[in-house]
């Protein structure tokens, strides 16, 4: 779906959010947070350079040498491909999934984080993107589940949501839900689709907002990689707060 086909609202604070989200808080919507408002809603094997010379068998070969090698590196293996599936798109493989929230404030608090761009050495949490960022809902026709899971993710004919067994901690802590995609380089066009922009000079101001409200590093990802960014994260945002 071309992005200028999506109707779209802008926000100029957290609480203007809060009231605009509360209309879709019914259980029938999805929410996805992205850090540019130029992307669009395609999954990551179907873009950049992975799209260019995209092969689905290239795509199934990956995706089977990850099962075979990440049973060394877990305890507890998933049940079927769609939960496969779902662990590899959490650890950053290229998939065919989307990440979606039942949360409008989890995709908030993904919409707003990230980096202006600096060398990482020189990366400060203070130091943030500029860019308006984004929040995607998307309405559900029905349930979202696999309802028949000995079928092949790689054999569905049209976009499915589904929620698997939560593979890891950050998927339960997320609320997360995934899309899964036949056609990956396809722009997503689902059924009342629109955008909420959240200026770029609110983003830090929504993460401190976030924060106080519990939606945090250290609650998205509860680790403890993700405590001891927290922490960091709040002694660099006092900083950064007092000057300006």
């Amino acid at each position: 779906m071309p992005k200028d086909s999506i109707d779209t609202l802008t926000v100029q604070s957290l609480e203007e959010y809060m009231t605009v989200v509360l209309r879709y808080f019914d259980g029938t919507y999805l929410f996805r947070g992205m850090s540019r408002t130029t992307w669009n809603l395609v999954p990551s094997i179907g873009r950049g350079r992975y799209c260019v010379d995209y092969n689905v068998g290239d795509e199934k070969e990956t995706f089977e040498l990850f099962k075979a090698r990440a049973r060394r590196c877990i305890s507890i293996a998933p049940q079927n491909d769609w939960e496969w599936l779902a662990l590899a798109q959490h650890h950053q493989l290229p998939t065919r999934l989307l990440d979606w929230s039942e949360s409008p404030l989890v995709a908030a608090f993904f919409a707003t984080l990230g980096w202006n761009g600096a060398p990482p050495k020189r990366r400060r949490a203070y130091d943030w993107s500029t860019e308006d960022s984004a929040v995607y809902v998307t309405h559900m026709d029905g349930p979202f589940e696999v309802a028949n899971v000995k079928r092949s993710p790689f054999n569905v004919r049209k976009v499915e949501f589904f929620q698997p067994a939560h593979v890891s901690p950050r998927l339960h802590a997320q609320l997360g839900v995934f899309s899964l995609h036949p056609r990956p380089a396809l722009p997503y066009a689902g059924p009342n689709v629109f955008r909420i922009i959240i200026p770029g000079c609110e983003r830090l101001s929504f993460q401190a907002g976030l924060d106080t409200l519990g939606f945090s590093r250290a609650t998205m990802f509860p680790d403890i990689d993700g405590l001891a960014q927290q922490l960091g994260w709040r002694f660099w945002a006092m900083e950064a707060r007092e000057d300006a």
